[in-house]
């Protein structure tokens, strides 16, 4: 028992210091590599994804944004951590809290460069005057101005947390961009869309 507290202590100590190194390319890469053995993974085990999917879902923290910390605590939660981390640790990720960690900062600094690719400044001009016609609007019903008010916030509150992603990390995740996308057409292809 007493090692299982030492070693808690150890992880939760190395975690802060995660966000403080920079990524690099390499490290990006082991994470994608991480990624695609996930996905075949679960590809052959259906019904642990069933398992892990709910659990997610019951969550009461929902985000548009992925977030593989919150990932890591649903696999706990369901059951199913020991078999995820089979298969991350072959990439040098000792757990799924570090798994969580890297992946969060990994797809920050993707959707990073993803948003500045769109020019994010148009877009934040853009919601503040949607924002401001929805005020203005009296034809809408109150409670969809409220859920309309709540998406344009919801966006506004992510790109600003794009926009604070460190240069570092969007840096690195630059030369792999191409593996994020087919990474993302391959989970679509999957899911049948």
């Amino acid at each position: 028992m007493k090692k299982i507290i030492v070693a808690l202590c150890l992880l939760l100590v190395s975690l802060p210091a995660l966000s403080k190194q920079p990524l690099t390319t390499e490290r990006v890469g082991k994470w994608l590599d991480a990624m695609q053995a996930m996905d075949e993974w679960s590809s052959s085990h259906p019904e642990m994804v069933e398992k892990l999917r709910k659990q997610a879902m019951s969550t009461k923290e929902k985000s548009a944004v992925p977030s593989f910390k919150r990932s890591a605590d649903a696999a706990r939660a369901a059951g199913v951590a020991d078999q995820i981390e089979a298969v991350i640790s072959p990439f040098g990720f000792s757990s799924l809290d570090v798994w969580g960690a890297y992946g969060d900062r990994v797809m920050n600094a993707f959707m990073a460069l993803s948003m500045q690719k769109q020019h994010t400044g148009k877009m934040d001009e853009m919601m503040r005057k949607q924002l401001e016609a929805l005020e203005k609007d009296n034809s809408i019903p109150a409670a969809q101005k409220q859920a309309m008010r709540q998406q344009i916030k919801q966006m506004q509150a992510m790109m600003a947390r794009f926009a604070s992603v460190p240069k570092a990390d969007v840096d690195a995740v630059r030369p792999l961009q191409s593996r994020f996308e087919e990474l993302g057409r391959q989970k679509m292809q999957r899911r049948g869309h």
